[in-house]
């Protein structure tokens, strides 16, 4: 089964927007086609300022154009990366700062929250900043209460 896009880095869309492209447009699409829209984004993005028939060798030396496939293929390899370890190993959604995260308890109760403070070193420390950013204006809940976390 190919992996569908669950997690999307803020910083990554906010990128992409610039260029009129939204990642979010693309939550539970399947990874392959969302690696490969974000290629035709990027090339979207060429053919409207230089046409049909660009010489990327030489766009290549341009600063502009050179970060921004830079950036095209961080975002790719942030996109494979959060996504292609989510079933396994949940803690990699902690290690980014930048994230918006949506928790769902075992009473089916969503919380949504954005990432804070993190220290990379101690992962548990996530679970706990969000726990104490999303539930606020909430009664506090208790760690074992969680049945699932997913970036949105």
């Amino acid at each position: 089964m190919i992996p569908v896009l669950l997690a999307v880095r803020e910083n990554d869309r906010m990128f992409m927007l610039k260029y009129g492209y939204d990642l979010h447009d693309s939550l539970q699409d399947d990874m392959d086609i969302v690696l490969n829209t974000l290629d035709y984004a990027i090339e979207e993005v060429l053919i409207k300022k230089y046409g049909y028939e660009y010489d990327l060798e030489k766009l290549m030396e341009i600063p502009w154009i050179k970060e921004l496939y830079h950036q095209k293929e961080l975002i790719q390899q942030h996109l494979a990366d959060d996504n292609g370890y989510t079933g396994y190993q949940p803690y990699q959604l902690w290690i980014y700062g930048d994230s918006e995260v949506k928790l769902t308890l075992h009473n089916n109760q969503v919380l949504i929250g954005h990432m804070e403070s993190l220290d990379e070193e101690d992962v548990n420390h996530a679970w706990l900043e969000f726990r104490l950013t999303a539930t606020a204006e909430l009664k506090p809940i208790a760690f074992n209460d969680i049945k699932s976390v997913h970036k949105i």
